[in-house]
């Protein structure tokens, strides 16, 4: 099976379905723990770059029934009104993918206003209750840290939740195609949530043998990137020299970050 096309991401959730998982948005998964159905798959997106990409996933899904959230940033080249009008017209959750603080360069004043705006604009499209960091490997600023983690400032906005933030996902296992690979520590610097898991998920073909054996988790935050998709061959290939490019690049950022550590922002 060919990774990373649309063909794939349909056979993915099918297999899903078919193991009784129940797939919802982040805005529906209830504050009960006992209210949860036994097999609960929350399915989030991250639209970094491809704004029509997301539009093309978001059909998909709902032709399978399947209703999930996409995250946007508010720059330009991915800021898409129409398109986000029409994910949110299939039943879909629009959700903030802020990034203000390393765009402020670390003036959590000016950017904790800045996201205020932000959500403002996207307000306009949906009533948006739920938000998530922009990871920007590339960045020496964690958006993260734009919040005090004990009472995050985003609940003054009428944010109810931020995966990043939420204790509830602890026990989650967090599957993630960052860096067009999958849980790959080597080209994902901050997208990680809840409990890591020893589990093979190398590739999608192994991701459904642990589903349909049984061996899967039965809570799961699936976060998938819009822009890795493509049943289009010569987009495909384009985008697998593209991101081994970004990748290495990426390990070298890492290590110079690693090397001098984190900066002290908090």
């Amino acid at each position: 099976m060919k990774e990373f096309t649309l063909q794939s991401y349909r056979k993915l959730l099918e297999a899903f379905l078919e193991a009784d998982f129940v797939i919802m948005p982040y805005r529906t998964y209830p504050m009960n723990e006992e209210a949860l159905p036994e097999r609960v798959l929350i399915l989030r997106h991250d639209i970094d770059r491809d704004a029509p990409g997301a539009l093309e996933m978001a059909r998909l899904e709902k032709s399978l029934g399947v209703r999930s959230s996409f995250y946007s940033r508010i720059v330009p080249q991915v800021y898409r009104p129409d398109i986000l009008h029409e994910i949110v017209h299939l039943g879909h959750e629009l959700g903030y993918h802020y990034e203000d603080y390393a765009i402020c360069n670390g003036d959590k004043k000016r950017a904790i206003q800045a996201f205020g705006q932000n959500l403002e604009r996207l307000r306009g499209i949906d009533q948006i209750t739920t938000a998530c960091m922009h990871g920007i490997p590339y960045s020496k600023w964690d958006n993260r840290k734009l919040w005090n983690r004990e009472k995050p400032e985003f609940k003054h906005y009428g944010i109810i939740a931020e995966p990043y933030f939420d204790e509830r996902l602890e026990k989650f296992f967090y599957l993630t195609d960052a860096g067009r690979s999958w849980n790959n520590p080597k080209t994902n610097r901050r997208d990680w949530i809840g409990e890591m898991f020893d589990l093979d998920v190398r590739s999608i073909p192994k991701i459904m043998s642990l589903i349909k054996t049984g061996k899967m988790p039965n809570r799961i935050m699936l976060n998938i990137h819009p822009h890795n998709w493509t049943d289009n061959l010569l987009k495909w290939h384009k985008l697998s020299l593209w991101q081994s490019f970004k990748n290495l690049i990426k390990l070298v950022v890492m290590k110079k970050q690693d090397s001098i550590g984190e900066i002290n922002d908090s």
